[in-house]
Protein backbone atom coordinates (compact mmCIF):
# COMPACT_ATOMS: atom_id res chain seq x y z
CA UNK A 1 0.00 0.00 0.00
CA UNK A 2 1.50 3.37 -0.96
CA UNK A 3 2.13 6.03 1.65
CA UNK A 4 -0.60 8.65 1.71
CA UNK A 5 -0.91 11.84 3.71
CA UNK A 6 -3.91 12.41 5.94
CA UNK A 7 -6.27 15.19 4.90
CA UNK A 8 -4.59 17.44 7.47
CA UNK A 9 -1.17 16.74 5.93
CA UNK A 10 -2.52 17.50 2.47
CA UNK A 11 -4.06 20.76 3.69
CA UNK A 12 -0.81 21.77 5.41
CA UNK A 13 1.12 21.34 2.17
CA UNK A 14 -1.51 23.32 0.24
CA UNK A 15 -1.36 26.12 2.81
CA UNK A 16 2.42 26.46 2.66
CA UNK A 17 2.60 26.25 -1.14
CA UNK A 18 -0.11 28.91 -1.41
CA UNK A 19 1.64 31.24 1.03
CA UNK A 20 5.00 30.67 -0.67
CA UNK A 21 3.52 31.94 -3.94
CA UNK A 22 2.24 35.16 -2.37
CA UNK A 23 3.89 38.54 -1.87
CA UNK A 24 5.15 38.33 1.72
CA UNK A 25 4.50 42.04 2.25
CA UNK A 26 0.75 41.37 2.12
CA UNK A 27 -1.31 39.40 4.60
CA UNK A 28 -3.80 36.80 3.37
CA UNK A 29 -7.04 36.06 5.20
CA UNK A 30 -7.82 32.55 6.40
CA UNK A 31 -11.11 32.79 4.50
CA UNK A 32 -9.30 33.48 1.24
CA UNK A 33 -6.97 30.54 1.81
CA UNK A 34 -9.81 28.19 2.76
CA UNK A 35 -11.82 29.11 -0.32
CA UNK A 36 -9.01 29.15 -2.87
CA UNK A 37 -7.38 25.93 -1.61
CA UNK A 38 -10.61 24.08 -0.76
CA UNK A 39 -9.55 23.58 2.86
CA UNK A 40 -12.26 23.27 5.52
CA UNK A 41 -11.97 26.21 7.93
CA UNK A 42 -11.84 23.98 11.00
CA UNK A 43 -8.75 22.16 9.66
CA UNK A 44 -7.21 25.40 8.49
CA UNK A 45 -7.57 27.03 11.93
CA UNK A 46 -5.81 24.06 13.54
CA UNK A 47 -2.96 24.09 11.04
CA UNK A 48 -2.53 27.87 11.27
CA UNK A 49 -2.29 27.61 15.05
CA UNK A 50 0.29 24.79 14.88
CA UNK A 51 2.36 26.52 12.22
CA UNK A 52 2.34 29.87 14.03
CA UNK A 53 3.65 28.18 17.21
CA UNK A 54 6.37 26.40 15.21
CA UNK A 55 7.46 29.59 13.46
CA UNK A 56 6.40 28.55 9.95
CA UNK A 57 3.95 31.44 9.58
CA UNK A 58 3.03 34.75 11.17
CA UNK A 59 -0.62 35.12 12.10
CA UNK A 60 -2.18 38.45 12.98
CA UNK A 61 -5.63 38.71 14.59
CA UNK A 62 -8.25 41.40 14.27
CA UNK A 63 -9.28 43.93 11.65
CA UNK A 64 -6.71 43.91 8.87
CA UNK A 65 -5.14 40.74 10.22
CA UNK A 66 -4.12 37.71 8.24
CA UNK A 67 -1.36 35.22 7.59
CA UNK A 68 1.97 35.18 5.80
CA UNK A 69 5.09 33.03 5.79
CA UNK A 70 7.42 33.72 8.68
CA UNK A 71 10.90 34.96 7.94
CA UNK A 72 13.10 31.99 7.11
CA UNK A 73 10.14 29.73 6.29
CA UNK A 74 11.35 29.45 2.71
CA UNK A 75 14.14 27.25 4.09
CA UNK A 76 11.69 24.74 5.57
CA UNK A 77 11.52 21.41 3.79
CA UNK A 78 8.43 19.59 2.62
CA UNK A 79 9.26 16.88 5.17
CA UNK A 80 9.22 19.45 7.99
CA UNK A 81 5.84 20.75 6.85
CA UNK A 82 4.36 17.26 6.70
CA UNK A 83 5.88 16.11 10.01
CA UNK A 84 4.54 19.23 11.72
CA UNK A 85 1.03 17.81 11.34
CA UNK A 86 1.57 14.09 10.71
CA UNK A 87 4.31 13.47 13.28
CA UNK A 88 7.61 11.76 12.50
CA UNK A 89 7.69 9.70 9.33
CA UNK A 90 9.78 6.56 9.21
CA UNK A 91 10.10 4.49 6.07
CA UNK A 92 11.11 1.50 8.14
CA UNK A 93 10.82 0.50 11.82
CA UNK A 94 14.63 0.41 12.01
CA UNK A 95 14.76 4.17 11.50
CA UNK A 96 12.94 4.68 14.81
CA UNK A 97 16.00 3.65 16.79
CA UNK A 98 17.31 0.57 18.55
CA UNK A 99 14.39 0.23 20.95
CA UNK A 100 11.92 -0.18 18.08
CA UNK A 101 13.61 -3.07 16.29
CA UNK A 102 14.39 -6.50 17.71
CA UNK A 103 17.14 -6.99 15.11
CA UNK A 104 19.05 -3.75 15.77
CA UNK A 105 22.04 -5.58 17.31
CA UNK A 106 22.41 -7.62 14.12
CA UNK A 107 21.92 -4.78 11.65
CA UNK A 108 24.80 -3.33 9.69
Amino acid sequence: MPFRLTNEGEYAVRLMVYLAGRDQANLVSAGEIAESQNIPKRFLRTIISQFAKKGFINSFQGNGGGIRLAEGAEDRTLLEVIEAVEGPIYLNVCMQGEAACQFSSQCA
